[in-house]
This record gives structure tokens, C-alpha cells and sequence, in this order.
């Protein structure tokens, strides 16, 4: 599958349609020659209608057709016929980073029958394709790092495969091997930087959860001491006969005995109503114990706007659980659970420290197994080959000094890019043949390009495409900056 922007044939001129076929139709002859049926080639702007459409998705991927030609724009969301797609071709370099990323996601989806598949991007070393991948790069960097909330003012980061082929393919571009070989090792740096943050926040974490965990075996001794205190005293005091005493009054520290259940309840439950009156009254939290069973007491804390509550409490005062009193009888039926459950909850938590103490030693394995990180010499390497390609970059910029003083400055890259981007769009405009710059040039760029020779013969991009001189497309139209004035400079004819 081929994508590009230029040249589609959806055109309405005759000029154009000349144009068009230069890239579209000369692409399908090319691939005639070369003995692939014309039949089983197909153009995406040819088929209009949804029906059309679903007809030459079945035909891809059925394989009738072999080859689809077409642009982003129709060749991108809802469109299924990775089936049997091996290749994608991108002949041009879209302008939105999100275009690239709609072209790779073709190719690259579930339903693919093929383990591994192919995509070819076509630039011409030293062109403007260089700039036009810097720039989808530089949006795509900002993009990731802004939906990663991970902006700041210092550092972009390489996130996402688009910015990585997008950076690849401009040092490509460039036409040097060692700007080609800069580039991966940035990536590879990069990519082993965010393996080793993987790996030192797995430590950390580790180290966090083991102090968790052990925090959690202290707790669950200390309930299991307090628990099993509790059974040893509820041994020595039998369930039957029912023996208890209760608090005459609030504060009091007088106890009134009782040998039926229902009359203990009904004081119990009067006096935690006494405690509550009074706390609201004195505007203060009041506690104070009401009653004791089988050797344990019931305390009750009552709040000046909350509502008491009743718990069951070892004679230290030690809180072991709530008490539910409801109803009179249900009050002791509630003290009677708890204390049939001391067994099971003492075995509990006996377990609660066993399973903690192996999850300890489970952490520690983990952390002796990540005690060094087993990149981290392909990372010196890598870091080391950068630094040295880095410093010889420094030194070539240093050597290189300022310009012959007779010859035009070369404006910066970026001066030089916005003006190639200004003349590429001005020569994109409305086609009422007018002047519609949407970035002005730098004048210290047009005049550095004024002095640079344009060769006469044809550019060669490939063994398979060319690309030849064609009519400008609208007059040549003046320039003015600064109250000098340019000739435009077309890149396109």
C-alpha cells in the first residue's frame, strides 16, 4: 500500500491532472513494467461510494488487488484491509505527526496475517524532506509529552514510535552517517533510560511493601497478644451460671450484682443512655466501664454529638471489638459471639503473620535478584559512543567558524526551515494565482539562497522513483521584506 499528499488524482485543472499522473499514474506504469497486472492495482479515489469502497476492501484483502494508491486523508480511520498487507510505502512526509501515526496503524493492526511487515519511507538526502520530518518530530514530542502531563520547560522526551521514525528518518535526510548513528544511540538511551527507571521504581516499590508488611505482622501480634489474653481469661470464668455486675451510675465505681440476662441488658442499656444524656450535657467525651462478663468489662464511650458505643474490653482497658445493644437479651447474645470467636480470631491472626513473614522473604529474593541492573552495560556503552559523536559534532562546529566575510551568511537551521516551509506553502496556495505566504520568509535566509547554485539536471530519488522539473503552477510572484524585495523561488517547478 502506497501513501502520499501530492499529486492525488482528484484534480480539476488540466495542469493538475498532468501533475497528478506524473506521481500516480507513473507509480502504476512503473509497476506494470515490472509485471504486476494493471488490474490488481488500484487507486482509493476511484471508489466514491461506501459500497465501492467496501468492495475494494474485500478485494485487498482477498488479494485481487494487490496494490492501493491513495492519501492520508481517505486511506486512515475505518479503513480494514490489513488482512494480507506486507509493505506501506509512505512516498511523502505528511505534515501532522497523527497523519504518520494514521498511516502505520493500516498496516499495523490486529487481523494481519503476516509475523512481520514493512514499511518504506522515500526521502532524498539534503532536501527539504529533512525538514519536514523535523518538524512532525518536534510536534509529535510535544504532543506525547503533553497527553503524558510530563511538560516542562527543559526537557521533551522521545515517548512514541512517530517520533522515533520521525527523528530516523531525518537524520537520514541529512545525508551523514554519523547524524544517522546519533540519532539511534539518542534512542537507545533514551529507551534504556526508561528500562532503568522501570527497574529502580520495582525496587523502591519492593522496599515500600516490605515495610508495609512488616508493619502489618507488628500489628497482627499485638491483636494476637491482646486476643489470646482474652481467651485465657474467658477459660477461667465459665458461660453458665450468668453472674454480672453493672455500674449504678454514671462515674460511679459502685456495681450492682445480676443473675438474669434481660434485667443486666435493660441496666446496661439504661445507663449507656445516662452516658450519652451526659456527654451532650457536659459538651465532653465521657468513658467509663459498665459492666463485666467472664472476666472481661464492657466500656462504653459516649460523645457529645455522636452516638455511644458499647465494646468489649480486656480489663487493661485494650479495646478488642464492638458490642451491639439492641435489645436487652441481644446485648449478652452479642458479648456471647465475641467471645465464642477469640479461638478462630487468635488462629487468624496467627496466619496473617505466617503469610507476612513469607512475602518478606519473597521481597528480599527479588531484591537480591534486582541488586544490579543487568543493562546497564549496554547503557555506558551506548552513553559513552554519544558522548564521543556529540564532542566531534562541537568540534566541527568550532572549527568550522564564522562564514568568509565577502560571502552571504548562512541563516540558522531554523531561519532556513521557516523560509522552505514559507515558500513550500506559498506555492500550495488558493489557486487564484495569488501570493499567500502563511510564514514570512527570513531575508537573511532568501538572500544566503540567492547565492546557492540549482542544478539544471534532474534530482534522482530512487532507482524506481524520479522526479523531474515541471511548469510552475501560478506565476512567479515578488517578495518583500524589509523594504527589499525577492523574486520567489519555487521548490516545486
Amino acid at each position: 500500500m502506497l501513501e502520499g499528499e501530492e499529486g492525488t488524482p482528484e484534480v480539476e485543472t488540466v495542469e493538475e491532472r498532468w501533475q497528478a499522473n506524473f506521481v500516480y499514474y507513473e507509480i502504476r506504469d512503473g509497476l506494470v513494467q515490472q509485471g504486476i497486472p494493471r488490474d490488481q492495482i488500484a487507486f482509493i479515489h476511484d471508489y466514491a461510494t461506501k459500497a465501492q469502497r467496501d468492495a475494494l476492501f474485500a478485494a485487498m484483502n482477498d488479494g485481487r488487488v494487490r496494490v492501493l494508491i491513495g492519501s492520508t486523508g481517505k486511506m486512515s480511520t475505518g479503513m480494514n484491509v490489513q488482512r494480507r498487507l506486507i509493505a506501506l510505502h509512505n512516498l511523502d512526509c505528511p505534515w501532522r505527526p497523527g497523519d504518520l501515526e494514521q498511516r502505520h496503524g493500516r498496516i499495523l493492526r490486529q487481523g494481519n496475517q503476516w509475523p512481520q511487515v514493512y514499511i518504506f519511507s522515500y526521502i532524498t538526502e539534503g532536501s527539504f524532506d529533512g525538514y519536514l520530518y523535523q518538524l512532525i518530530e518536534s510536534k509529535a514530542r510535544f504532543i506525547e509529552q503533553a497527553l503524558a502531563g510530563e511538560i516542562t520547560a527543559r526537557t521533551v522526551e522521545d515517548t512514541s514510535e512517530v517520533v522515533l521514525s520521525a527523528a530516523e528518518i531525518k537524520a537520514i535526510a541529512s545525508g551523514n552517517p554519523q547524524v544517522v548513528r546519533k540519532v539511534q544511540l539518542e534512542a537507545e538511551v533514551a529507551r534504556l533510560d526508561r528500562v532503568r527507571a522501570v527497574w529502580l521504581d520495582t525496587r523502591r516499590n519492593l522496599r515500600v511493601e516490605r515495610g508495609q508488611v512488616e508493619d502489618e505482622i507488628r500489628r497482627a501480634e499485638r491483636r494476637r497478644a491482646q486476643w489470646s489474653q482474652a481467651q485465657a481469661i474467658t477459660v477461667g470464668h465459665p458461660h453458665e451460671p450468668f453472674s454480672t455486675t453493672v455500674q449504678t451510675a454514671v462515674g460511679s465505681e459502685s456495681f450492682q450484682p445480676f443473675t438474669v440476662r434481660a434485667e443486666a441488658g435493660a441496666a446496661v442499656r439504661r445507663l449507656v443512655h445516662d452516658y450519652q444524656s451526659a456527654a451532650a450535657f457536659q459538651r465532653q467525651r465521657l468513658r467509663g466501664v459498665v459492666t463485666r462478663y467472664r472476666g472481661l468489662d464492657l466500656v462504653v464511650q459516649a460523645h457529645a454529638t455522636f452516638a455511644a458505643e458499647l465494646s468489649l474490653a480486656l480489663p487493661d482497658g485494650m479495646i478488642l471489638d464492638t458490642v451491639s445493644a439492641e435489645t436487652d437479651s441481644g446485648l449478652w447474645q452479642s458479648v456471647g459471639h465475641l467471645i465464642s470467636a477469640i479461638p478462630g480470631m487468635v488462629a487468624r491472626l496467627e496466619q496473617r503473620m505466617a503469610q507476612g513473614q513469607e512475602r518478606i522473604a519473597t521481597i528480599d529474593r527479588e531484591l537480591t535478584r534486582l541488586e544490579l541492573w543487568d543493562g546497564q552495560e549496554r547503557y555506558d556503552t551506548a552513553a559513552s559512543e554519544l558522548r564521543v559523536i556529540a564532542a566531534a559534532f562541537a568540534a566541527a562546529e568550532e572549527q568550522a567558524g564564522s562564514p568568509e566575510p565577502t560571502a552571504a551568511p548562512a541563516p540558522a537551521e531554523s531561519d532556513l526551515a521557516m523560509t522552505l516551509l514559507a515558500l513550500a506553502q506559498a506555492d500550495r496556495a488558493d489557486d487564484d494565482g495569488g501570493w499567500a505566504p502563511v510564514i514570512p520568509p527570513a531575508p537573511a535566509s532568501l538572500a544566503w539562497m540567492a547565492t546557492q547554485a540549482v542544478p539544471a539536471e534532474p534530482i534522482t530519488c530512487s532507482e524506481t522513483l524520479s522526479v523531474h522539473p515541471i511548469a510552475p503552477r501560478r506565476p512567479v510572484a515578488p517578495i518583500s521584506v524589509s523594504g527589499e524585495t525577492f523574486q520567489q523561488l519555487s521548490l516545486f517547478g
